[in-house]
């Protein structure tokens, strides 16, 4: 963690420098955040930490260095930026994982898989995405929305393929084919729900989030205005 936390402020303290993207235009936002994310992760696996703690500390901490400053909407095209990465490995994973699925990774599903897999998705997931947003204040529709659809679970995949090389199971196929048919139901029934439910942002226009367009910051300069 604190490797995270020192590597988030020094990364934002050097992004928003006068030769920092933050200062140019936010024109590579998305090599910013995949920076952010590749010297994070692997300064702390330098020192045998957990790199995925430290991408979240990182970006915590640089948002925090950030808050109140004329640099808070940068995080904007950061967070495109993301979505954009995420888009292209998500598309990646799923050409890995049908691949995976296709070549016997579900030989021998037995319905008890199919239904804990279902338990995951529509009853497991729901309820702790609930009990992790009590004490948030938002309206019924959003809470139950993000209580419900989650994340997808392709960091599943990682872990399963972690734990399976520094430890002996004694049936490691059967957490293969429930995590194969819990992420492609989740992408299957949440991928489209998801969209339908998701609100539009009022008042936010295209220069709100493509920094081509709109320059660099622009809803801190139209506050100003």
């Amino acid at each position: 963690m604190l490797a995270g936390i020192v590597t988030g402020f020094a990364f934002s303290k050097l992004v928003f420098s006068p030769v920092g993207d933050g200062a140019q235009g936010a024109w590579n936002a998305v090599l910013v955040i995949l920076s952010a994310t590749l010297i994070s992760s692997g300064v702390t696996e330098a020192v045998d930490g957990y790199g995925f703690l430290a991408v979240f500390c990182a970006v915590r901490a640089g948002r925090f260095n950030t808050r109140g400053t004329e640099h808070e909407g940068y995080e904007r095209y950061v967070h495109h930026g993301a979505e954009q990465l995420e888009a292209i490995l998500l598309a990646l994973l799923l050409l890995w994982l049908g691949v995976f699925a296709a070549s016997g990774a579900l030989l021998g599903l037995r319905w008890q898989e199919v239904a804990f897999a279902l338990l995951l998705i529509f009853r497991v997931r729901p309820l702790a995405g609930t009990l992790g947003l009590l004490g948030h204040h938002c309206r019924l529709l959003p809470r139950w929305a993000v209580a419900l659809f989650g994340i997808r679970g392709m960091g599943s995949i990682l872990r399963i393929a972690y734990a399976q090389n520094h430890a002996e199971f004694a049936d490691i196929e059967t957490i293969w084919r429930i995590a194969v048919v819990t992420i492609l139901g989740s992408i299957l029934v949440h991928g489209h729900a998801a969209n339908m439910l998701r609100p539009r942002e009022a008042g936010m226009e295209v220069g709100d989030v493509y920094p081509h367009r709109g320059g660099p910051h622009r809803t801190a300069e139209k506050d100003a205005t």
